[in-house]
């Protein structure tokens, strides 16, 4: 890209804006004095606190420490403002605050480009890293301080929000800011980037600021400068004419010619056909999709468009047919299963059959304007779009960009493709179709992805035959009697009669089989004694098994706070060579949650882990990234990150550790989730644990109290729980206090199972139909008969999702076998 292309990028606003000190270098201060760099700030300090010229130092954050000392931190705010507000502006300001920029960062400050918008009629928001960068996103309107800014100056953020310090310490606290993946995002969305007044000496560390630094980023990156620079060549073109004669350039750039230019679409992917890339080693791309989980799209695409056998199931040949008319697909299933593949292939078959493909980004956010283009787009070419959403978590955040996107649709020709774990994807069809009624169940067709067909089964274990990853002999100490010299005919029968639990078990006992355990033992043997690698692995996969998909290095690095990420040495570290990976330049991590699954059983110092995932989980809240600590210290999510042995007692140990929290102590989520565990642990050591789950879940009601609407169905499931647990423990002789404690366990089940349907209400009725069974004396028959065919109609009503599920269709078993023995019995 040329310099003017990059000007015409920034007239019709797409290009990105970072000014640093030098850009003020010629503002006038309410001092009549030009704005200091930070050196020249600590010399000023030094000066007023009364030191002599010769002991004037550069460091900021000593000299403003010295000067609070002397004169107090009063004086020192006073004295900033003086300083950094502005009296003055050079003429340049007024052509570079009137540009559109896309999105606008400084390390500076002062309050100058605001005053120059307000001049030219424009109104930006001042910005600091406390605010929210989902309420106030990277924007033209919002000017982003990330040192902190001078209007907001006082005394409560003089040691917080603004920060006077060394600028290398500067550049690490803001990527270990939640702001620092939205100005990411930026970067890679914009067309161009401006970097003004940008100094080595005052500004930040360029080399922190671009993690993944490639060649397409260096060809958009302009940097303005007075002179030549041979240490920002290296991160793109260094234009040195100064600031005044860019926004001269500025000027002269015709505005009716940049308005023509093409918007650009940020929180979407659209889908592009790889191009041909020869001498792929299948064997090699095969081992490495699965086990890391590291994709090979082109691979994926021979398997779709040309029958290509031996890289992954094609599972589209099974479901095309039957989705292609409705429009909503929702694909839900267990912990890696291939929810996001299996979207994938469907939606290359959409590509073929003439559709416009958008997948969502991670990290998305501001997504209207993104949404009304595409769909615009797509009304006046009348073509056909599909959008992706393979989400992670469910909450209000998604429920919007759900709703948003499917009232969008409804105006063009359109499909919506919805991946999700089954424990989030209960809450979210309920609230879609039966609580707001969003859209009708007549237009969604659901896929389970735990669940293969006979035919796909079989591709799965030809697979791994043909790549030599499972043998026949290996299958027949994972199925015993099901293996024959036929082949695995019994086994496929096998897993067709319990397919979602059979599968499962089938992707673990892979990473057990002599291919991969030979490959990996002695690999993870060597991190467990080097901390600061183990740290980095239990990061990454952590983050894989709550779903996390592209995981950034400036998170690992906001998470570990270790350098070797921001370092060369990280390609060449012969350990995380084997989990990381380059595509084109790309910085990729693992994103197996099974083989992450398997790393964690197969880890030997619980103690140690314990303490990894604890400090983890405190960054992660500490950085404010809630959710993804909220998926953590979930039950479901904690047991599979730690090792087999002794596993309950270190879920206990986890849940004490994160206890430390102050404001987990009044969410009423933590003490449910320690109560689950309390529960677990209760099914084999009843003392103490039972009593301290009453106990947790009465926190739980108290503290839900206090927080307006919020819904306690999954604390009434769990007391349902308890009290089943309380009759299984009591002595026989006590039937008052067992059948008092199983009665109080039907009303709660009752309860729940009627107003909130969904898995969980209905996993404990077969714990239910247990201590029932052992206790069928003290029943009335026909009052029993009336509660279980109540229940199995219960079951049999619920959306088909929740129906198939393994737990309730245990607990539907359990039903009827009880039903039998009680119907024979009369």
């Amino acid at each position: 890209m040329t310099y003017e292309e990059a000007l015409y990028h920034a007239k019709s606003g797409k290009a990105l804006l970072f000014y640093g000190s030098g850009m003020a270098y010629d503002v006038l201060n309410m001092r009549d004095e030009k704005m200091p760099t930070g050196a020249a700030l600590s010399h000023i300090l030094c000066k007023e606190s009364g030191f002599k010229e010769e002991e004037y130092h550069d460091d900021l954050e000593h000299s403003s420490q010295e000067y609070i000392e002397i004169k107090g931190d009063i004086s020192l705010i006073k004295l900033l403002k003086e300083v950094f507000k502005t009296k003055k502006l050079p003429n340049y300001y007024a052509e570079i605050s009137k540009t559109p920029w896309k999105s606008i960062f400084t390390t500076n400050y002062d309050n100058s480009l605001e005053i120059s918008s307000i001049n030219n009629g424009i109104h930006r928001n001042s910005i600091d890293l406390t605010f929210d960068p989902k309420k106030f996103p990277p924007s033209t309107e919002n000017i982003i301080h990330i040192n902190g800014y001078i209007e907001s100056l006082n005394q409560n953020n003089l040691y917080s929000s603004f920060k006077l310090t060394k600028q290398s310490y500067l550049a690490d606290q803001f990527i270990k800011n939640i702001w620092y993946k939205f100005f990411y995002t930026e970067v890679l969305a914009s067309k161009a980037i401006f970097f003004i007044g940008y100094s080595l000496k005052s500004d930040f560390d360029i080399a922190k600021l671009f993690f993944d630094f490639n060649e397409d980023l260096k060809e958009k990156t302009f940097f303005i400068t007075q002179k030549e620079n041979r240490i920002l060549d290296k991160y793109g073109t260094v234009v040195p004419i100064g600031v005044d004669k860019f926004a001269e350039d500025l000027s002269k750039i015709p505005i009716s010619i940049s308005q023509a230019d093409e918007y650009i679409v940020t929180n979407f992917e659209r889908y592009q056909k790889t191009e041909s890339t020869p001498g792929t080693n299948i064997s090699e791309s095969t081992f490495k999709f699965l086990t890391i989980g590291q994709e090979n799209q082109k691979l994926l695409e021979e398997v779709v468009l040309e029958g290509l056998e031996d890289f992954a199931i094609n599972r589209q040949n099974t479901h095309y047919d039957l989705v292609k008319d409705f429009t909503y697909i929702f694909i839900h299933g267990d912990l890696g299963v291939g929810k996001s593949i299996l979207a994938k292939q469907i939606s290359i078959s959409f590509y073929k059959n003439g559709y416009d493909i958008f997948f969502l980004k991670e990290d998305y956010y501001n997504y209207f304007d993104d949404i009304e283009y595409i769909i615009s787009s797509t009304k006046s070419t009348k073509s056909k779009v599909l959008f992706i959403l393979d989400l992670n978590s469910y909450s209000i955040e998604e429920y919007n960009l759900i709703t948003t996107i499917c009232n969008k649709i409804k105006l063009v020709e359109a499909k919506l493709i919805i991946t999700m774990r089954d424990n989030n994807y209960d809450d979210m069809y309920s609230d879609l179709v039966f609580k707001n009624k969003v859209i009708f169940s007549k237009e969604i067709t659901e896929i389970n992805a735990s669940q293969l067909s006979e035919i796909e089964f079989e591709s799965f274990i030809k697979i791994l035959d043909r790549n030599a990853l499972l043998s026949n002999n290996e299958l027949e100490e994972i199925y015993p009697n099901l293996i024959s010299s036929n082949g695995v005919k019994n086994l496929i029968q096998h897993i067709k009669n319990d397919s979602r639990k059979q599968l499962n078990h089938l992707l673990l006992s892979l990473f057990n089989s002599d291919v991969i355990s030979g490959k990996y033992n002695s690999i993870f043997e060597s991190i467990s004694k080097e901390r600061e690698i183990l740290e980095i692995i239990v990061c990454v996969f952590t983050l894989n098994i709550i779903g996390k998909r592209g995981i950034e290095k400036q998170l690992i690095f906001q998470l570990t706070n270790n350098n070797l990420i921001i370092s060369s040495q990280l390609r060449h570290n012969a350990i995380l060579k084997t989990f990381f990976f380059n595509n084109e330049g790309e910085f990729i991590s693992p994103k197996s949650s099974l083989f992450s699954e398997f790393f964690f059983k197969k880890f030997k110092d619980s103690n140690l882990m314990i303490d990894i995932l604890v400090q983890f989980a405190k960054k992660l809240y500490d950085l404010k990234y809630y959710k993804y600590y909220k998926s953590i210290a979930t039950y479901a999510n904690i047991q599979k990150m730690l090792p087999e042995e002794r596993r309950r007692t270190s879920i206990i140990k986890f849940y004490e550790g994160i206890k430390t929290i102050q404001k987990e102590r009044e969410n009423p989520h933590f003490w449910l989730q320690f109560a689950i565990a309390r529960l677990a642990y209760a099914e084999i050591e009843t003392y103490p644990h039972l009593d301290l789950a009453k106990n947790y879940l009465d926190k739980c009601f108290e503290l839900a109290k206090k927080r307006k609407n919020y819904t306690t169905y999954d604390f009434t499931t769990q007391l349902a729980r308890f009290h089943i647990l309380k009759a299984k423990s009591t002595p026989k002789e006590d039937i008052e206090n067992i059948k008092n404690n199983i009665d109080i366990a039907i009303n709660y089940l009752e309860h729940v199972t009627l107003k909130d349907p969904k898995r969980a209400s209905f996993q404990q009725i077969k714990h239910l139909c247990e201590v029932i069974d052992k206790n069928l004396s003290i029943f009335k028959k026909d009052d029993l008969l009336a509660l279980l065919n109540k229940f199995i109609i219960r079951i049999d009503s619920a959306p088909y999702s929740v129906q198939e599920e393994k737990g309730v269709r245990f607990s539907r078993k359990r039903l009827q076998k009880l039903l039998e023995t009680l119907e024979k019995s009369i």
